[in-house]
């Protein structure tokens, strides 16, 4: 793939509704660490060093003996390895003494470049704490944001973040009454353990699955309502985030989400990253009135039609479709227990913001652990529309969550139709206008559809992609 040379310098702090001059300087190298700073903590010790190694290596023997061989290992073989974390497979001779000599150069290495010194440099300063407490002064006009897309921090003007946030919690939220809540709450905990001792006691999940989804009963914590600025976006503009780590359905979302995706790699359209795109570009002869055009479905989490409100298709219904499908025929207590999750997360999305408890109406709430597999199962249906309704026009469709590419013989159509088309599905499911040329990027791949140029024939050169805004945060491959 070729690579683009160039790296622009860019400043990873960006300034929304506040003027730079307004913040000291020691407030925008505080935001400069970015939001995946993490204040160093008391230095490890050596023997804390070794400890972590320990755990390494049995990781890797572990690995070894299982790998490839996973069917043929009995059950009691299965569960001493999960159960004695001091258990240890024994290896071949030759794979032993080879792990021998790795751990023992290693261990060697780590007690070399163990540092002598104790005055290590902290990479959180005094300048940092005094930057903190400016904030926390200033709380009323100025905060640090996260942007989307990982591009950076944002310093933004703080009644611009509680209008965005209002903006999205009255788009898709409607305020619980004040003592409702904890019953809420308990209705829905109830519910989630007897349907878990119900699938446990059938033996459709194990016993440590059913622990694991039960985990979290016990917290009565409320997801918080944020925002992260778009700043990609002119006018800037938001994304809204729920974080549910806390929440007592966390756990019921990663359990569902895993499920899920043996339901998401047999959509054909769906693609997970950009790979699928190069795969087919370098196989597709483009025809001379070929032409590209991407999409992005506007605000998708928030517009989710979730439950049946006579605009088309719901979330729920198509999702639990595809699972009874999927999962019914051979198992149908796991499917009863995956819809029933299913409907419990979709039916208690909770987020709380500036003291009042929200649920939500319509929508995914963004965070949610399920939500992207959620959105692509249910807009598959979407996308069998799409490549329905342009039959043999549509060269190559893929999609990627909220964003689309096409490639179309434009002989016999235009833009507009193809607008028209993308958005007469659900009244909730619309797109930005469309625009067909010759070059689009996609994702982060830079794709041109070249024409037959004498003997060399037609073929989509593609490239790597560089957004305008990226910080270069990631380490090259090379």
């Amino acid at each position: 793939m070729k690579q683009l040379a160039s790296k622009p310098a860019l400043d990873r702090v960006h300034y929304v509704h506040v003027s730079k001059s307004a913040v000291p300087a020691f407030v925008h190298n505080l935001a400069a660490k970015s939001s995946k700073f993490i204040p160093d903590a008391k230095p490890n010790t050596i023997r804390q060093a070794m400890a972590s190694f320990d755990s390494f290596m049995r990781s890797m023997i572990l690995a070894h003996f299982f790998s490839g061989r996973r069917e043929s290992i009995d059950n009691k073989t299965r569960k001493t390895s999960y159960g004695n974390k001091s258990w240890l497979p024994k290896l071949d001779d030759d794979m032993t003494s080879r792990l021998d000599i790795y751990d023992r150069l290693t261990r060697a290495e780590i007690l070399d470049s163990w540092p002598v010194s104790r005055n290590i440099a902290k990479n959180f300063t005094r300048l940092d704490i005094k930057a903190v407490r400016w904030l926390e002064a200033h709380a009323s006009t100025t905060k640090i944001v996260d942007t989307d897309k990982n591009l950076g921090n944002a310093i933004v003007s703080a009644p611009w973040v509680d209008t965005q946030c209002r903006k999205w919690l009255a788009k898709s939220m409607k305020p619980i009454p004040m003592g409702d809540m904890g019953a809420r709450m308990a209705l829905m905990k109830n519910r989630l353990q007897r349907m878990v001792d119900k699938a446990s006691s059938v033996r459709s999940i194990t016993k440590q699955q059913a622990q694991f989804l039960l985990a979290q009963l016990q917290s009565d914590a409320v997801p918080a309502f944020r925002i992260n600025v778009k700043i990609d976006k002119t006018p800037v503009d938001s994304r809204p985030i729920c974080n549910n780590n806390r929440f007592c359905l966390c756990n019921a979302g990663i359990f569902l989400s895993a499920y899920l995706r043996d339901l998401v790699v047999r959509c054909p359209n769906v693609i997970t990253s950009h790979l699928a795109v190069i795969n087919w570009a370098e196989s597709y002869k483009p025809g001379p009135n070929d032409r590209l055009l991407v999409f992005d479905i506007v605000a998708l989490y928030p517009n989710l039609p979730v439950w049946a409100d006579g605009s088309g298709h719901s979330l729920y219904e198509i999702v639990s479709g595809r699972i009874w499908q999927f999962y019914g025929t051979s198992d149908p207590n796991l499917a009863l227990l995956l819809d029933s999750i299913l409907h419990v997360i979709l039916s208690n999305q909770f987020v709380h913001y500036d003291g009042i408890q929200y649920e939500a109406w319509q929508g995914l709430n963004t965070g949610l652990h399920a939500a992207s597999e959620l959105a692509n199962v249910f807009l598959s249906v979407f996308d069998l529309h799409v490549v329905s309704m342009l039959n043999e026009v549509c060269k190559f469709y893929a999609r990627f969550i909220d964003d689309g590419l096409l490639c179309i013989d434009m002989s016999t159509t235009d833009d507009t139709s193809i607008f028209s088309i993308l958005n007469s599905w659900n009244r909730h499911i619309q797109t930005d206008p469309v625009t067909s040329s010759c070059s689009q990027h996609f994702l982060d791949v830079q794709l041109t559809l070249k024409s037959q140029d004498g003997d060399v024939p037609a073929e989509v050169d593609y490239q790597l992609y560089r957004k305008p805004l990226n910080i270069y945060n990631y380490i090259p491959c090379k």
